[in-house]
């Protein structure tokens, strides 16, 4: 299923918690740089610009590719040609992509071979529906289709991106089924919508806890908070009474309620505090992001409706009101006094999901680091054949 050597995952995840280990000062800077030398990360993986620079190469190097391969072939402009030569750059794209995983330092968020991959499954894809020749409404379907190739693929090349398309294209089919039912399914799809949110989120989340899942762990991250947001957008009054006036062409005038309003509101509001607290008692980052995030989303929801005050004013009471707030919390929380429930503003290095590298792990590699470390202990006593210094004794053994 992975494109790539399961090794090399496990040697990034031992890499990263080597550098989480140094940077929090468990071990000492020349153990450190040993142990980063020891465990380098097995991946050509550049910073975000140089990644995007090579994404945006690798687009224009693969559309060049494509006009060379028109101009080349001779094909008229049959949709049976074109179809043709999309599989043929297609086929050559991933291919591409199946060597650069395997080379001895592969290329992994390089941005030049997600270009390839994201080029070659647009051209698959093209290809499929020029020659297929689709009619009729087959959008659910579809998407439905596009949503299993794009799951395949982000689990054969680890991709986030991937992922996350293929979450869209569900819910894009769960919206093409809804709007067939008109007015009714504003009574059908927020529930559902919940119900496919919390089946991601719970996935996602059993996912991070297995080990032998560790190779996409920054996928199941992203697919946990992306779920998180769309169990909230599922029920929130905004999203709900737009989505029916805009795409079911639901007739909701202005000034007037939808069915089930004050459900609706309740849900609204309470989520984001509900987000909040479990974040706090769980010690989940996620829920915490997601609980501030969906709580401006409800703050919006309420001004949307409901003119309390002017923007100007709204926004210079919110400023006051966070920074009070997050004053509070660092002088509460502050990393000089004792932990309270378990929260600290201090950062503190957690060891990855796989638990690959933990620090006593880390400290035996230390203690019996080879002879050639940087960090070797005082000199004195060195062992293997080494010299013997101290009490008045000389020589060598």
């Amino acid at each position: 299923m992975l494109a790539y050597r399961r090794s090399d995952f496990e040697a990034l995840a031992r890499s990263l918690e080597v550098r989480r280990w140094a940077d929090g000062g468990f071990v000492d800077g020349p153990a450190g740089e040993l142990l980063a030398r020891k465990f380098p990360s097995p991946f050509y993986s550049p910073n975000p610009f140089i990644r995007i620079g090579l994404f945006l190469f690798g687009y224009i190097c693969g559309g060049a590719a494509l006009g060379l391969l028109f101009l080349m072939s001779g094909m008229g402009g049959s949709s049976g040609s074109i179809g043709t030569l999309l599989f043929i750059y297609a086929a050559g794209a991933l291919g591409l992509q199946e060597i650069w995983a395997r080379k001895p330092k592969p290329f992994f968020r390089a941005g030049v071979e997600e270009a390839m991959t994201y080029s070659g499954l647009a051209a698959a894809i093209a290809a499929v529906l020029i020659l297929s020749r689709f009619h009729g409404d087959v959008h659910a379907g579809l998407a439905l289709a596009l949503a299993a190739v794009f799951a395949l693929a982000a689990m054969r090349y680890a991709d986030s991106l991937l992922a996350l398309a293929s979450m869209a294209a569900v819910f894009f089919a769960l919206f093409d089924v809804g709007g067939r039912y008109g007015e009714r399914a504003l009574f059908l799809l927020p529930p559902a919508a919940i119900a496919i949110s919390v089946c991601i989120v719970i996935a996602a989340s059993w996912a991070l806890r297995q080990a032998s899942m560790a190779p996409w762990e920054h996928v199941w991250k992203l697919l946990r908070f992306a779920g998180l947001l769309t169990a909230y957008a599922g029920g929130n009054y905004f999203v709900v009474r737009e989505a029916g006036s805009a795409m079911l062409h639901a007739s909701v005038t202005e000034g007037s309620d939808i069915a089930l309003a004050p459900l609706f509101y309740a849900y609204t509001f309470a989520m984001p505090l509900v987000y909040l607290a479990y974040g706090l008692m769980r010690k989940d980052r996620q829920f915490l992001d997601a609980g501030l995030a969906i709580f401006a989303a409800a703050v919006f929801t309420y001004k949307r409706y409901h003119n309390v005050m002017s923007v100007e004013m709204g926004l210079t009471l919110a400023g006051f009101a966070l920074i009070a707030v997050a004053w509070a919390a660092l002088k509460g929380f502050k990393a000089s006094k004792p932990a309270r429930f378990g929260i600290c503003s201090a950062p503190v290095p957690r060891a990855t999901g796989a638990g690959l590298m933990n620090a006593e792990s880390l400290a035996l590699w230390n203690t019996f680091a080879p002879k050639d470390a940087a960090a070797q202990g005082p000199e004195g006593i060195q062992g293997g054949g080494g010299k013997f210094g101290g009490g008045g004794a000389e020589g060598s053994f």
